[in-house]
């Protein structure tokens, strides 16, 4: 599972690497970008699960981010940690399906609490996705067994 940390604040982002316990998550890597341009070039070279960002930065919001990962399809869990207390930008997050919302500073126990929920829920996805992958395996493997024992084709098998 992997992670991007995404704020113009070095220090920030710094802080989030060292003081979360990544392992503990089972988040094997650990990206970061300092802008939206930056973000999003790793999220199109990487598989990306979680992502921790700030909302305002030059070039560009984590609004403007998490828009342009749901219209591309991507299933990535946002939690956004800001300094603005803006109903706005809360009401657009909730909008775009982020997870959760925080102010800064946040308390690294309370991330960790967070993060944890966004582990769950990827894990969640990920076996839903399996989960109907399988099912459509065995439905095409019905349909051929009923095709080659010439038996009257179900309404699932026939397109």
């Amino acid at each position: 599972m992997n992670a991007l940390l995404v704020d113009d604040d070095r220090f920030v982002v710094a802080a989030l690497e060292k003081k979360i316990n990544w392992e503990q998550l089972t988040i094997t890597e650990v990206l970061t970008a300092f802008n939206i341009r930056q973000a999003q070039k790793i999220i199109e070279k990487n598989s990306i699960d979680i992502c921790v960002c700030d909302i305002e930065m030059p070039g560009g919001s984590g609004l403007d981010l998490l828009s342009w990962v749901r219209e591309s399809g991507k299933e990535i869990q946002f939690i956004f940690l800001t300094s603005y207390a803006d109903f706005d930008y809360a009401k657009k997050a909730i909008e775009l399906s982020s997870l959760d919302y925080q102010l800064k500073p946040i308390d690294f126990d309370t991330l960790f609490h967070i993060l944890e929920k966004a582990v769950s829920k990827v894990r969640k996805n990920a076996a839903l996705t399996q989960t109907k992958a399988d099912s459509q395996k065995w439905k095409d493997n019905y349909c051929r067994w009923q095709r080659a024992a010439r038996r009257p084709q179900t309404p699932e098998c026939c397109p």
